[in-house]
Order: C-alpha cells, then structure tokens, then sequence
C-alpha cells in the first residue's frame, strides 16, 4: 500500500518524539491536517494541491516534532546569549593581547630571529582567539542543553553611569595600542637594535645589502631591572586603562 505525503509527514514527525507521546500526537495531527486540506478543497482547490500546501505550511517536521516535545532547537539560547556573548568580548579583549605579549617577551628573552617572533607570535594569538570561541561557546552550549541554572539576576543597580561621549573604547583601545607599542619598541631596542653602524659610521636605518652592526639606543646596563621595571609599569598601565574603562560605565558597550 503507498503512503500519502501526509502519513510519510505524520511518520516523520512521531519518529522524533517520544514513544508516549508518539499516538496522541499522531491522531492531533492527523485531525488537524485533514480539516485543513477539507478548507482548502471547499474553497475549489485540487486534493493534492490542497494536501501539499498545507503539509507545507506546517514547516519541516523535526522542527515540528521539538515544539511538541519542549525541547529547543538552538545551541546558546537566549537564557545565555547575553552571558556568553558579554564573556566572550572581555575575554577576547584581553586574553590575546596577553598571549602576543607573553609570546613576543619570551622570545625576545631567548634571542630568537624577528621572523620566528613574529610568525609564532600571531600563530599563538590566532590559536588564542579560536581556542577562546571555541571552548566559551561549548561550555554555555552544554549549560544551556542541560538545563543548568548558572544565570545571574539582574536589576536596576546594574544600569551603567550615563557617558558624555562615546569616545571611551576608542579612548581604551589607543592606549593599549600605544602601551603596547612602547614595549614592543624597548624590546626591539634591547635585543636588536635600532643603530646601525655600517663602515664604521652610526646610521639610523642603514639601506640594504650594507654589513652592518645593530646597535641599542639605550644603556645596555639598564637590563634587566630598570628596563624590566618599566615593562611591568607599562603592563600595570593597560591593566589600570581597562579596569578604568569598565568601571565608568564603559561596560554597557560591550554588554550590548
């Protein structure tokens, strides 16, 4: 005997469904489907048509079969979509730049080429950012496909101070690009140089193909302490901007 493109709907609907739940569901849908293929047929339209259109209109049946059973189609529901995405942008704000720092001082210390620094430096800040994605968004998933109650009330006490301007993570992001170019430039400066000395003479940025000899700008007897005291200030500095940003108010932008 050959189904009906309403019993192969039905069929696909109760498959996903649990098994005390399959027959009851089986008979709603089946009244439900044949009062709404006998509209359409009173209003002069052909019984296959009619039977088409409305199986269509009910939309896909695994979508279908999860309203019936309660269970939502979704990976981050909205119970923690502000959460995960709220983590995830501080997160992403400060873990890799922490990583290229961390990365780039630690090679720096071993002598290692400019080109390695440069190449395992962002292949670490590029893994960072995947890994930070990645591993974030699993956790809220499972949270959120177990049922786990790990949100955090809120009220009125958590409305940010009003902001003259919207300069300030514009304000934020300059500072720790400039903090961080002022430590990128004292490790250039220590462990390659920014003097060469070609033939004998002191040239800034001597032109290629010269044998040259890179020279530091700073006393080299100021490293490790002074030199690496000012490190520390600068990184004590781009921890102070962020915390400052955030306590001003500057987190309901990244709450959005």
């Amino acid at each position: 005997m050959q189904t009906t493109l309403t019993q192969r709907y039905i069929s696909a609907v109760t498959r996903r469904l649990p098994a005390d739940m399959q027959d009851d569901v089986r008979e709603e849908l089946a009244a439900s489907v044949a009062d709404a293929v006998e509209s359409r047929l009173e209003q002069g339209e052909e019984a296959a048509d009619a039977e088409r259109a409305v199986l269509t209109g009910l939309g896909d049946p695994d979508a279908l079969a999860a309203g019936y059973a309660d269970r939502p189609l979704h990976l981050i529901g909205p119970r923690y979509y502000l959460m995960w995405w709220r983590l995830l942008k501080l997160l992403l704000w400060i873990v890799p730049a922490c990583v290229l720092g961390a990365v780039i001082l630690g090679l720096s210390l071993a002598g290692a080429p400019v080109g390695e620094i440069i190449g395992t430096a962002v292949a670490a800040t590029v893994g960072t950012i995947v890994h930070l994605a990645f591993w974030t968004t699993l956790v809220f998933a499972i949270l959120d496909r177990t049922g786990a109650d790990a949100t955090i009330g809120w009220d009125l006490d958590h409305l940010p101070e009003p902001q003259e301007t919207g300069a300030g993570r514009g304000e934020l992001i300059a500072s720790l690009v400039l903090l961080g170019v002022a430590a990128a430039a004292l490790l250039w400066d220590r462990f390659i140089g920014f003097v060469f000395r070609a033939d004998g003479d002191v040239n800034i940025g001597a032109g290629l193909g010269e044998q040259t000899t890179s020279l530091p700008l700073l006393d080299p007897g100021l490293w490790p302490w002074w030199l690496g005291g000012l490190l520390v200030l600068l990184a004590v500095e781009a921890v102070l901007a962020v915390v400052l940003y955030a306590r001003a108010g500057g987190t309901a932008r990244w709450r959005r």
